[in-house]
């Protein structure tokens, strides 16, 4: 037991470290290290703030064990060669850009902040060889990097939120395995760099009282979780890569959800009541309704995964806007009220197809025509058809409806040519 100012530690060849203070600490000077063997190395301050100003590092399989009454600062490496680092912070942990914790092989990283937030810094890294990954907040965690081979990495922020502090957008997490992340408040948001980037296998996110969920994955991700708040559920997989809803189910409950991939694998259920956009994150990336096989496509079954009480828009006509929608047999989204069809190309029908709803229809081809398939089916069924268009809507081949109200706008060229069955 010791009442230090600064610690200076070095244990050269076997045997732990281990030292309890009973008020605030620096270590400082050379640092806390062992240097050879694979002893511990355990510093407890039972009562005020631990700040880590010099490197503690444990050779071989040593653990380190960092535990502060108060507020735990690391602005230093912490490291092992191979062993377990645990920082415990009673008001919180923060690190500076410098306060990295590294360790190798199966060594696992574990931060607690008791009350207050874990806050990494841009520049802060976690890295094991293949270990997990745990952080647990009592209110916010601000991420850094943090990579593990194929362990799980937890990140858990009980009263607060999760969000992103590296301005180059480098991933936040990166593991082939899985990552939760559960928040009260939010996990990233979207403009500029506020999302949480990650290069993941799969990712299971809930978010329980208010805000936002936003990722961006850098290729193709498995996802499931929920947002209770109301706020949105947004996920993007990035490059030409897929995005998996899993068997976990994916739910924003009365917020929106937004899925962002250009291809779309829908094995769970996607609920939105504010409103499900699947879009393709390549610029004019084509759209297929029905059974083709180029491009970002939904088959009649994906299409009943989709759950809201608002409105299914398949496509956009926004950075990074949709290609040629086609719809090539009958499709229905059962469990959507609404649906619309957005592109910066043309919405073609084919010889079988034919686009049902239980409500409204939207068809938006800004910069393209509408075109129908002379008769061959009933290519549009519900009860308000709204239809905007720059080359035509029905010119080359007439468009087929049975809905109730009609509103068709083209905007530069070609003609409109509806034929009603009702």
């Amino acid at each position: 037991d010791t009442t230090l100012g600064t610690l200076v530690a070095t244990n050269a060849t076997s045997g732990n470290i281990v030292v309890q203070e009973t008020s605030g600490l620096i270590i400082g000077g050379t640092g806390v290290r062992t240097l050879g063997g694979n002893g511990n190395i355990n510093v407890d301050v039972t009562a005020g703030a631990l700040a880590v100003n010099s490197v503690v590092t444990a050779n071989g399989s040593g653990t380190v064990t960092l535990n502060a009454g108060g507020l735990l600062t690391a602005d230093a490496v912490i490291s092992s060669t191979s062993g377990a680092l645990s920082l415990t912070g009673g008001t919180g942990v923060t690190h500076t850009a410098n306060g990295d914790l590294t360790t190798g092989t199966t060594g696992t990283i574990g931060v607690t902040a008791t009350t207050g937030d874990i806050t990494m810094a841009d520049g802060t890294v976690y890295t094991t060889g293949s270990g997990t990954v745990t952080l647990l907040a009592g209110t916010n965690v601000v991420l850094g990097e943090i990579t593990t081979t194929s362990s799980a990495i937890n990140v858990t922020a009980t009263a607060g939120a999760i969000t992103d502090t590296t301005a180059a957008e480098t991933a936040n997490l990166t593991t082939s395995g899985t990552a939760t992340l559960a928040a009260a408040t939010g996990i990233g948001s979207a403009g500029g760099a506020a999302d949480i980037d990650t290069t993941l296998g799969t990712l299971v996110a809930t978010n329980a009282t208010s805000g936002n969920i936003v990722i961006t994955d850098t290729d193709g991700i498995s996802v499931s979780g929920s947002n209770a708040g109301g706020g949105s559920f947004n996920v993007t997989a990035g490059g030409v890569n897929t995005l998996t809803v899993n068997a976990g189910n994916l739910t924003a409950n009365t917020g929106a959800v937004t899925l962002q991939a250009d291809e779309m694998t829908l094995t769970g259920t996607v609920t939105g009541n504010g409103g499900v956009t699947l879009r393709p994150n390549t610029a004019t990336t084509v759209i297929t309704l029905g059974t083709g096989a180029a491009g970002l496509n939904f088959t009649d079954a994906a299409l009943d995964q989709v759950f809201t009480t608002g409105t299914l828009t398949i496509g956009a006509d926004t950075a990074p806007a949709a290609g040629s929608i086609t719809v090539d047999a009958a499709v229905q989204a059962n469990n959507a009220t609404n649906i619309a069809l957005v592109t910066g190309g043309d919405i073609t029908f084919a010889a079988a197809g034919a686009l049902t709803s239980g409500g409204a229809v939207t068809l938006t081809a800004n910069s393209g025509a509408v075109v129908g398939n002379n008769g061959a089916t009933t290519n549009v069924t519900g009860t308000t058809l709204t239809i905007g268009a720059a080359t035509g809507i029905g010119a080359a081949d007439k468009l087929t409806t049975a809905v109730t109200t009609l509103v068709a706008t083209n905007a530069t060229s070609g003609n409109i040519v509806v034929q009603e069955t009702s």
